[in-house]
C-alpha cells in the first residue's frame, strides 16, 4: 500500500501572458461575448496580471505535507484549470505506483459550482490516465470547530488594526461567491456559511453583522444570490466615519474574487460613502485549518485501512433506502435516481413508508367539482428548491400563481376580521400610514410599535424566542394581536418557546443593521420595480399547481422505477451490518443497504438510531412536534355575508377560537370550487382536537358564523388530523441541528431529511431531500456527473 494526498484546486494565471489562455481554459469553449472576457482580464491586469492562488495552494501543500511527514504520506496539487493539470498529476501518482489516495478538494462548503465541479474534473482525470488506485475524499468542513476558530483568529488579526475606540463601531461584513438560488436550495451553500458566520460574530460578541455576496457571473436573468457586497456598501451612506470589516469566509486563498471584486472594488464603494475598509485575511495557511486538514486526511486513511464490507460476489449495483414516503423523501429518491442516470451507476432504490399512500402530509381531494388540500395548499416562490424541481420534472406548465386581486388577509378581533395593516410582514410594519389607521391595534399600541426605531440591539448574543424579540421591539400589543397568530398560522407553535434564529433569522441581521422597520424600509426601496419573488412576476410570492399539491408527489413517484415505493412498510429497527445496514420492517422482513436516508419526523429517527448512536437520538428526541388539523369547508357562495376579499384570515389565542385561521381557498386560487361556491379551508387547534370530528366541524361551523356571516349549514366538511407532524424550532434549533448534522456526518452511509431540521415549507423539504440525496451519492464510485452544465463563470 502506497498513500498520498491529492489537493484539487482552482488555479490561476502566473504571468500576464497567462490571463487569456488561463480564461479560456475556465471557459472550456463555452460561449461568452468578448467584451466579457476583456473585461475580467483587466481585471486580473488591476491586480498585477497574476494570481496568487497557485503559490499559495503550492505553499499549503507543503505545509500540509509536514504535518503529515511522521506518516511518510506525500501531497501532490492538481489544478482544474491550470498548471499543473489534474489529468498530469494523477498521471505522476500512478507511475508512482500509489494505492490509496485521499482528495482533498479547496472548498469548504458543499455546493454545485465548487464541490461538485471540482469532483467531475477529477474524475474526468482520473478515467483518462486509467488510474486504478483508490480515492476518497475530505468532506466539506464548514462546520469544524478548527476551521471556525481559523476564521476566528484572522478577525481577531484583523481588528487589531482597527483603531481601539473605533472597534465598537465596525460594521461586519461576511462575503462568500454568489451562485444561482436553484443550486443552493439543492446544495444549502448559503446555510452552511449563514451557520459558520454566526458562530464566529458570536465569539466576539458582535451582533452589527451580516452575510452578503459578490463575484457573481451568468446570465443577468438568472436569480442568484444577494445582496452584493459592493452595491451595498455603495447604497449605505449611514457608514460615513464607521470602519467596515470585510471578512471573505466563501475564500480559502488569494485569487482574483478578493483582490479585485473586494480590495479594489468593494473598497472603493467603501470610501465612497466614507467608511473606512478594513479586510480579514483568508484563511490560507493559518495553523488550525492545516492542523484541521491533516486530522480529516488521517481520519480518510484509517477507514480506507479497515477492512471491506462483505457486498456479495460480483455485485457493483449500490442499495440505496429512502425510509420515509413524504415529500423529502420522495425528493430524495429522486435526485438519487436523477444522479445515477446521469453517471450511469446502478443503483438499487428502495422507498420504505409507514403510511397507506405517498406524501405523507401532503393530502389532496376532489369532491364534486372541488379541489382541496388537507395539508399544505402552496410553496413560497422565493425558494426555488420547489420551482426548480417542478421544471425538472416538466411540470412548470402546471404551476400556478395566487389571484393578485385580492391580496389582503384580516385578522379577527372581539369576533370581527379587520383588514391587516397593508405592509405588515409576518413581525412588523414597513409603512407607517397603514399601522396609524389600523383598526387592531390601540394608538397606545401604535405608538409602541413606531418607537422601534430608537431601539437599539440586544448585546446579549444567546437564541431569543419570537415573542421576546417581538415584545422588546415592538411591544406586547404587537406580539398579541397581529405576530403571534400570524406565526401561528405558519409553525403552529406557541412564540415563546419558538427560536428567531431558526425562523426568521432575517429580523435579527435588520436589528443588527438598524432596526427592523428601517431594514423592511429598505428592502421595500430594493424591490421596487423588481420582480416579486425568484420566480418572477409570472407567479408572485405563493404558488401552487392546478391539480393541487399532490400532483407533484405523483410525478416524483412516476419518474421512480416501477416498484420502488412500497407503502404499509414501516421500518422498525435499523442496524449496522459488515455490509452497511439492515433495516427490519415491522412484519419481520429484512432489507439490506449501503446507504440510507432518514427521511422521517425526528422522533422517529431517533427510535431508529437508538442502536446505532445514543447522542444523536438524544439530539433528535429534543426536537418536540405538534399536532396539526384542517378543515375544509364547502359551501355556497350566497350564504356568506363576508366578500372574501381576501386570502384568509387569522385568529390570535385571546380571541379563544376553535379556528386559529382560515383560508379562502378558492379566491387564493382558481380552479378550487365550482362556480357560485366556495373553498374554505379552517385550522384547527387547542382543547377541541380533543372531541372527535362531529364535535371539531361543529366548533369550526359556528367560528365562521360569527366571521364570515355563513347562514345554514357547509355543504359537506373534510376533518384532517396530522398527529405530530410539525415540528417546534425551540430555543437553541440552530445549535442542536448542528450538533446532530455534525454527528450524523461520521457515520458513513447515513443521512437525514425532512421539515425537523432547516425549514418546514415545500421547498425546504425538496432542499434537504435533495441534499441528503447528493452527499449520500457522493460517497459512492464514481459519484460524479458528465453531464452537469456548468455556469459560465465570467
Amino acid at each position: 500500500m502506497k498513500r498520498a494526498v491529492l489537493l484539487v484546486g482552482f488555479g490561476g494565471p502566473d504571468r500576464p501572458e497567462d490571463i487569456r489562455p488561463f480564461l479560456a481554459n475556465v471557459l472550456r469553449g463555452r460561449p461568452v461575448p468578448p467584451g466579457r472576457v476583456e473585461e475580467v482580464a483587466r481585471q486580473y491586469e488591476r491586480i498585477g496580471g497574476r494570481s496568487p492562488y497557485n503559490a499559495l495552494a503550492s505553499s499549503l501543500a507543503g505545509e500540509l505535507e509536514k504535518r503529515l511527514s511522521a506518516e511518510g504520506i506525500p501531497v501532490v496539487l492538481g489544478m482544474r484549470n491550470w498548471a499543473p493539470p489534474l489529468a498530469e498529476t494523477l498521471a505522476r501518482l500512478k507511475e508512482d505506483g500509489v494505492t490509496d489516495l485521499v482528495g482533498v478538494v479547496l472548498a469548504a462548503y458543499r455546493s454545485i459550482p465548487s464541490w461538485n465541479y471540482y469532483l467531475k474534473s477529477t474524475a474526468e482525470a482520473f478515467h483518462s490516465v486509467g488510474g486504478r488506485f483508490r480515492l476518497r475524499y475530505v468532506s466539506p468542513w464548514h462546520a469544524d470547530p478548527l476551521f471556525e476558530k481559523a476564521v476566528a483568529e484572522r478577525v481577531r488579526t484583523a481588528l487589531d488594526g482597527i483603531p481601539v475606540d473605533q472597534r465598537p463601531r465596525a460594521r461586519w461584513y461576511f462575503t462568500a461567491h454568489s451562485i444561482p438560488l436553484s443550486w443552493d436550495a439543492a446544495s444549502g451553500y448559503s446555510s452552511q456559511i449563514q451557520s459558520l458566520c454566526s458562530r464566529v460574530a458570536a465569539q466576539f460578541h458582535q451582533t452589527d453583522w451580516r452575510l452578503l455576496f459578490q463575484s457573481r457571473s451568468g446570465r443577468p436573468e438568472d436569480p442568484w444570490l444577494e445582496p452584493d457586497i459592493s452595491e451595498t456598501l455603495a447604497q449605505n451612506h449611514d457608514l460615513k466615519g464607521r470602519p467596515v470589516l470585510l471578512i471573505p469566509v466563501g475564500f480559502l486563498m488569494d485569487h482574483v474574487e478578493v483582490l479585485y471584486d473586494l480590495d479594489a472594488k468593494a473598497r472603493s464603494a467603501a470610501e465612497s460613502v466614507g467608511a473606512e475598509y478594513y479586510r480579514a485575511k483568508t484563511v490560507g495557511l493559518q495553523e488550525d485549518f492545516v492542523s484541521m486538514l491533516a486530522d480529516r486526511v488521517r481520519a480518510q486513511f484509517a477507514r480506507m485501512a479497515q477492512p471491506a464490507p462483505v457486498r456479495g460476489r460480483g455485485r457493483s449495483r449500490r442499495r440505496v433506502v429512502v425510509v420515509g414516503g413524504g415529500l423529502s423523501g420522495l425528493a430524495a429518491a429522486h435526485r438519487i435516481w436523477e444522479r445515477a442516470g446521469e453517471t450511469g451507476t446502478e443503483v438499487d432504490l428502495t422507498v420504505l413508508d409507514a403510511g397507506s399512500r405517498p406524501g405523507g402530509v401532503v393530502d389532496t381531494g376532489r369532491r364534486d367539482g372541488f379541489l382541496w388540500e388537507g395539508g399544505p395548499d402552496s410553496f413560497i416562490t422565493e425558494k426555488p428548491a420547489a420551482l426548480t424541481l417542478a421544471r425538472r420534472l416538466g411540470m412548470e406548465n402546471q404551476v400556478v400563481g395566487t389571484n393578485r386581486q385580492y391580496q389582503q388577509s384580516f385578522v379577527a378581533r372581539n369576533g370581527r376580521l379587520l383588514p391587516t395593516p397593508e405592509g405588515f410582514y409576518l413581525l412588523a410594519p414597513s409603512k407607517f400610514g397603514p399601522l396609524f389607521r389600523t383598526k387592531i391595534l390601540s394608538w397606545k399600541g401604535k405608538m409602541r410599535a413606531g418607537l422601534e426605531l430608537f431601539i437599539p440591539p440586544r448585546r446579549d448574543q444567546g437564541d431569543e424566542s419570537l415573542a421576546s424579540f417581538v415584545r422588546r421591539r415592538f411591544g406586547r400589543e404587537t406580539l398579541d394581536r397581529l405576530a403571534q397568530p400570524m406565526v401561528a398560522g405558519i409553525y403552529s407553535a406557541d412564540p415563546e418557546t419558538l427560536s428567531l434564529q431558526a425562523t426568521f433569522p432575517r429580523f435579527l441581521e435588520m436589528e443588527a443593521q438598524g432596526g427592523v422597520i428601517r431594514g423592511l424600509l429598505a428592502a421595500r426601496r430594493r424591490a421596487a420595480g423588481k420582480a416579486v419573488g425568484a420566480s418572477g412576476p409570472r407567479y408572485g410570492l405563493f404558488a401552487t399547481f392546478e391539480g393541487g399539491v399532490g400532483s407533484l408527489v405523483h410525478a416524483l413517484v412516476h419518474r421512480l422505477p416501477p416498484g420502488t415505493y412500497a407503502g404499509e412498510s414501516r421500518v422498525s429497527r435499523l442496524e449496522r451490518n459488515a455490509g452497511g445496514w439492515s433495516l427490519t420492517l415491522s412484519g419481520g422482513k429484512t432489507v439490506e443497504a449501503d446507504a440510507v436516508v432518514l427521511a422521517v419526523p425526528a422522533t422517529v429517527a431517533a427510535d431508529l438510531l437508538a442502536s446505532v448512536d445514543r447522542p444523536t437520538e438524544r439530539l433528535l428526541l429534543q426536537i418536540p412536534y405538534a399536532d396539526v388539523a384542517t378543515v375544509n369547508v364547502a359551501v355556497r357562495r350566497d350564504r356568506l355575508d363576508h366578500p372574501l376579499d381576501g386570502f384568509g384570515f387569522v385568529v390570535p389565542s385571546r380571541e379563544n377560537r376553535a379556528v386559529t385561521g382560515c383560508t379562502f381557498s378558492s379566491v387564493k386560487f382558481s380552479g378550487r370550487a365550482p362556480e357560485g361556491f366556495a373553498l374554505l379551508r379552517a385550522f384547527v387547534g387547542g382543547a377541541i382536537l380533543r372531541g372527535d370530528d362531529d364535535e371539531v366541524r361543529g366548533a369550526v361551523t359556528r367560528d365562521l358564523r360569527d366571521f364570515l356571516g355563513l347562514r345554514g349549514d357547509p355543504e359537506w366538511m373534510v376533518v384532517r388530523r396530522y398527529p405530530a407532524a410539525m415540528p417546534q424550532y425551540r430555543l437553541g434549533h440552530v445549535d442542536r441541528v448542528r450538533d446532530i448534522f455534525r454527528r450524523v456526518a461520521s457515520i458513513d452511509g447515513l443521512e437525514l431529511a425532512g421539515n425537523a431540521y432547516g425549514g418546514i415549507g415545500l421547498p425546504d423539504c425538496v432542499a434537504s431531500g435533495e441534499a441528503a440525496a447528493q452527499r449520500i451519492f457522493e460517497g459512492m464510485p464514481n459519484p460524479l456527473s458528465n453531464t452537469i452544465r456548468e455556469t459560465v463563470p465570467l
